[in-house]
């Protein structure tokens, strides 16, 4: 992950987060058209044994479909958004529908970490001009982060909070965490970068892991 100068390269580190959200998103709609397959499956044996489901059962098995696809629609709106954030260096963009949009993404990790996100969203905030993309990616590596200093289980709270000129976007870990390794993180410098193309700063705060993305609402670009 680093370049030939020594530095972070952001457009490696950049392919890496679209590759863990891709096969995130893949292994998570594979499991919802694979309940769905096995509810279809469930239906045709009864039928096929001549017995007719009574209306209770057959409702149930529609509701059960109808919520996996619903899911599975989310999933593609979200991956579809995600990927055109893309589109543009800098776009009018809601930071909690990107934020919304990442922890949905990137629940599958958390789950096979046995983390749950906790949302704790300011529905005040506006839209801002920015890159959203790169706000994704900022977030993405302080949670990837703390999920990989985390024991099993665990939660991550993220919040968003509006002031006059400024957005916080905070990243609260509740867990027990792993003894801190001297490997050097890659991470590092590429929350660094992020931080220099937002005009972001990154407040941490003690050695609780908690992390606070400040962004100017004047000078996001």
């Amino acid at each position: 992950m680093m370049a030939d100068n020594g530095n972070v390269c952001m457009q490696e580190v950049r392919f890496r987060f679209i590759g863990r959200i891709i096969a995130g998103f893949t292994h998570e709609l594979k499991n919802h058209l694979a309940i769905i397959k096995e509810s279809a499956g469930l239906q045709q044996d009864l039928l096929s044994m001549s017995r007719k489901p009574d209306s209770a059962e057959l409702n149930k098995f529609l509701r059960s479909v109808d919520s996996q696809v619903a899911r599975g629609l989310q999933l593609i709106s979200f991956l579809n958004r995600f990927a055109h954030r893309m589109d543009y260096e800098c776009s009018l963009f809601s930071v909690n529908e990107a934020i919304e949009e990442l922890a949905a993404l990137m629940s599958r990790h958390a789950y096979q970490k046995g983390i749950e996100f906790i949302k704790d969203l300011d529905s005040g905030i506006s839209s801002i001009d920015g890159n959203p993309s790169v706000l994704q990616l900022l977030v993405f590596l302080i949670v990837e982060g703390l999920m990989d200093s985390f024991e099993k289980g665990g939660a991550i709270t993220l919040g968003t909070r509006s002031a006059r000129d400024k957005i916080s976007i905070s990243i609260i870990p509740k867990g027990t965490m792993k003894e801190s390794s001297e490997k050097k993180d890659y991470r590092v410098e590429a929350i660094n970068e992020a931080c220099r193309v937002l005009l972001a700063t990154v407040e941490r705060h003690g050695e609780t892991g908690e992390s606070v993305i400040i962004l100017s609402r004047s000078d996001v670009n």
